[in-house]
């Protein structure tokens, strides 16, 4: 059974929090804060006294979960229930302003480079991905519409990001003959602290000259000014795992970020 995370409320009055407040088959919001706005789900009370619900949207487990935090974060739909109504208004505005602030971040050059370019991107249907390619029109390098050509995968993350690449490419190659074409974001609150594009592209070449097949697990960005940019959130390749010498290797030239991230032959850098 999977369990929500523990996300603290608004609202000076809390009847929610008790057990007695609720019961099977009530209809309720699953609703908190999320740094960057708000998440609202439609649930149904299962258990008060487990602190169970079910999201009648999941096939899993009949959609049934428990939840953290109790029923911290969970409200009456509807206004039958007045305390848990004026809550979830706090809550929204809450998040209004959580949303403004987190997404004012980037500049308006940023949100309208964003913009232009998600129009310019052509999508279809793979086996596993919703993958995609920056069309003709696109306002990107030739270079870089030919690498990402197939492997943009639609992800919905909370940054101007225009897709997922999970591909073997050489990026460390391919950066460095197109100087100032992309932006490389590491360290400064985008991946570990301590890490440098320098050390992952040291690492990127342990893994490839072992005779393996390094790989980036990469978003497709806009920075903050509005730069195309390249996130590296994880290095890795098939197959590093059955070799402990080059983990060892390659664990110290990232500074000691332990391996096996994702469940697979990863480090993970954020």
């Amino acid at each position: 059974m999977t369990t929500s995370p523990a996300v603290p409320a608004l609202g000076s009055e809390e009847p929610w929090r008790r057990n007695d407040h609720w019961k099977a088959g009530d209809k309720a919001w699953w609703i908190f804060l999320t740094g960057d706005g708000v998440s609202r789900k439609m649930v149904d009370i299962v258990d008060p006294a487990e602190g169970t619900v079910r999201d009648p949207r999941v096939t899993y487990n009949d959609g049934v979960f428990r939840l953290f935090d109790g029923f911290e974060s969970v409200r009456h739909r509807g206004d039958s229930c007045t305390s848990c109504a004026a809550s979830v208004l706090e809550l929204l505005a809450a998040g209004q302003d959580e949303e403004t602030a987190y997404w004012g971040r980037w500049s308006p050059a940023a949100h309208d480079r964003f913009d232009a370019l998600a129009e310019n991107i052509q999508w279809r249907q793979s086996d596993k991905f919703t993958v995609g390619t920056f069309t003709s029109a696109a306002d990107v390098p030739a270079w870089f519409r030919e690498a990402t050509a197939g492997h943009l995968i639609s992800v919905d993350f909370p940054s101007l990001c225009l897709g997922r690449v999970w591909e073997p490419i050489d990026w460390p190659t391919l950066i460095a003959e197109h100087p100032g074409d992309l932006s490389v974001l590491v360290s400064d609150g985008w991946t570990k602290e301590d890490l440098t594009w320098e050390m992952l592209v040291a690492a990127f070449r342990m893994i490839d000259a072992a005779g393996l097949t390094a790989c980036f697990d990469a978003t497709v960005e806009i920075d903050m000014d509005g730069a195309l940019a390249f996130l590296p959130a994880g290095i890795g390749g098939d197959g590093i795992g059955e070799h402990p010498d080059l983990v060892a290797e390659v664990t110290a030239a990232l500074g000691g970020i332990e391996f096996g991230g994702w469940g697979g032959d990863f480090w993970i850098l954020n």
